[in-house]
């Protein structure tokens, strides 16, 4: 019971940083063995300890926000198959979204460690697979009509049985995926972490004794648990709403509302997604689990100091949503690219928590998962699928700092990028440029992030292209006077007379040499651009962020490009007559 444990801080600390180390070997672990770039280079991957109730311990660096699903998913296995029935050398696999998975391409594994025929803890490792079988190459596409649609569904099954492997559960599984062989190769990486992840925690067993390392676990959910409540109890009292739009609903063409209200209490934090819009017959809904661990997330990053990232975070905040909205759908509902909401579920959370915190939050970025996913044949004649993350993009502006760019906003799994090299070598792409584009974020007395564009170049036959671009129609906001950042854009052939905005919820068909330009939004600004110092301005112009024009027309702002300086006396008359003219 807690206060009555007696864990000597050393020992939590040590046993803390023992659990994260290994969460981070296991997580690596996949990424050397895997099979699929996007698991290997876009380190989309998770890999943790949670305690035999289904509380996360911790958990790779890759997807630190990954804090709900352990806990559901753990909880479904335990529902499906009676205590007896789960025994030493199990390990169970779960994909479907109504019962613990997030959307079907991420397949979760589970393994119970036993110590004396008792149930001690769980070990989990969780991927992003490239194709999950369904309509499409790749099973995520934002006109999937339900689940059925989005590829193999599994629910809690064994994939090894007191430690021999379950061949009917990979047979079924592989005639129904386009790509068995590197499914299967992912999987065994996964199977091979946490091998290595048993390993590691039977000497921390050896090494504190079983029952002392229980309560240790439980001191340090407790621990976390206590640390945030302490430091939520001195936060602004009350209730903020914000509301967001992602660009289509799929339906009426019209945007998709993202409704939310925080309310912070006494020491802890409650989202209401109520307002929020109902579900819709695509593939943008998100199980109702996984929502929680957004607030989760931005409650941490408001939080100061050293507060492990643990199930005792999940403690200080609840969550509610109305059944039948795209954040607690009903079935069938898919959610194969719920990906591209989570950005805006985060943003809008940002939203309502500036105004509670404004010294804590940004303004908005980019927005969440932009992929590109392309196929088609090689010149062999071979069948080619690749699948790209375009970021990292832009965030948004801070209260006293520009915004970093080429960095994730807005997604909190995926701890890379995949190398052009990587995809050039695997793929028949190349890839002619990935840059940073001038005058495209939020103008303020701090500058929002600057937008990124990425040319793929097809080299293949028969190619298609299906991409997943968010802020196509709606900006990132600004804060405070800040000014919105550039809406993204996906153009096919750009330099060609004929250049066109592609199709961004369907298919592109592809001829070899056709180009696909990917430019991701610019991040929000905040404050009010006037009050930018104006050496910001020179050292953006000369990093080529921003050119002397943009810097005149937003800035008030006057440089001698040829000099590279400021005109001081010009900046003054120019921004007193923009001040009038308000």
């Amino acid at each position: 019971m807690r206060g009555t444990r007696n864990i000597d801080p050393i020992s939590l600390e040590l046993v803390n940083n023992s659990l994260q180390s290994l969460s981070d070997e296991m997580g690596f672990t996949i990424g050397r063995t895997c099979a699929s770039p996007l698991i290997r280079e876009a380190q989309d991957f998770a890999a943790g300890f949670a305690d035999k109730t289904g509380e996360v311990l911790s958990n790779c660096v890759t997807a630190p926000g990954f804090l709900s699903s352990p806990r559901t998913f753990i909880g479904a296995v335990r529902r499906s198959y009676d205590t007896a029935d789960i025994r030493p050398g199990d390990i169970f696999a779960v994909n479907d979204p109504y019962s613990g998975g997030s959307h079907l391409s991420d397949i979760q594994m589970v393994k119970p460690i036993f110590v004396n025929n008792s149930l001690f803890c769980w070990i989990y490792t969780k991927a992003h697979h490239v194709d999950v079988g369904g309509r499409v190459p790749g099973s995520m596409a934002f006109d999937n009509v339900d689940i059925f649609q989005d590829g193999f569904r599994i629910p809690p099954v064994k994939a090894y049985e007191e430690g021999k492997l379950n061949r009917a559960f990979f047979d079924l599984l592989s005639l129904n995926i386009r790509y068995p062989d590197i499914l299967l190769s992912d999987l065994n990486a996964k199977i091979g972490a946490m091998k290595v992840g048993e390993q590691g925690i039977r000497r921390l067993i050896s090494e504190y004794g079983a029952e002392n390392l229980l309560n240790i676990f439980a001191e340090l959910l407790d621990y976390t648990e206590d640390l945030a409540r302490a430091q939520i109890r001195e936060w602004p009292k009350g209730s903020w709403e914000f509301t967001d739009y992602m660009d289509d609903d799929m339906v009426t063409g019209k945007p998709l509302k993202i409704h939310v209200k925080v309310t912070v209490k006494e020491d802890s934090v409650h989202a209401d997604f109520t307002g929020t819009a109902p579900q819709v017959p695509a593939s943008y809904n998100m199980a109702y689990h996984e929502l929680l661990r957004f607030p989760v997330q931005i409650v941490r990053t408001c939080l100061d100091g050293h507060i492990p990232m643990n199930g005792g975070l999940l403690r200080t905040v609840t969550v509610y949503a109305p059944e039948g909205t795209v954040v607690n759908p009903k079935p069938p509902g898919g959610t194969s690219e719920r990906g591209v909401l989570l950005g805006y579920i985060i943003t809008a959370l940002q939203g309502a928590m500036v105004q509670c915190l404004p010294d804590k939050m940004m303004a908005a970025g980019h927005g969440g998962s932009a992929l590109v996913r392309i196929g088609g044949k090689d010149s062999k004649g071979r069948e080619s699928f690749m699948f790209d993350r375009v970021g990292p993009g832009a965030m948004g502006a801070r209260m006293r700092k520009d915004a970093s760019d080429g960095a994730q906003a807005g997604g909190p799994n995926g701890a890379s990028i995949e190398f052009v090299e990587i995809l050039e070598a695997h793929f028949p792409i190349r890839i002619e440029n990935h840059e940073l584009i001038p005058n495209t974020g939020g103008a303020g007395q701090f500058r929002g992030g600057s937008a990124v564009r990425r040319d793929y170049v097809w080299l293949g036959n028969d190619g298609f292209v299906r991409p997943r671009i968010p802020r196509l129609g709606n900006a990132p906001w600004g804060v405070a006077g800040g000014g919105s950042g550039s809406l993204a854009s996906i153009i096919l052939n750009p330099d060609d007379h004929e250049a066109k905005p592609m199709n961004p919820k369907g298919v592109t068909q592809l001829n070899a040499g056709d180009v696909v330009r990917t430019t991701l939004a610019g991040g929000g600004g905040w404050g009010d651009p006037l009050e930018r110092d104006p050496k910001l301005c020179l050292r953006d112009l000369i990093n080529g962020l921003e050119t002397a024009e943009h810097i005149r027309n937003a800035y008030g702002v006057v440089i001698d490009e040829k000099e590279k300086a400021v005109d001081s006396k010009k900046t003054d008359q120019l921004r007193s007559k923009l001040l009038l003219a308000r």
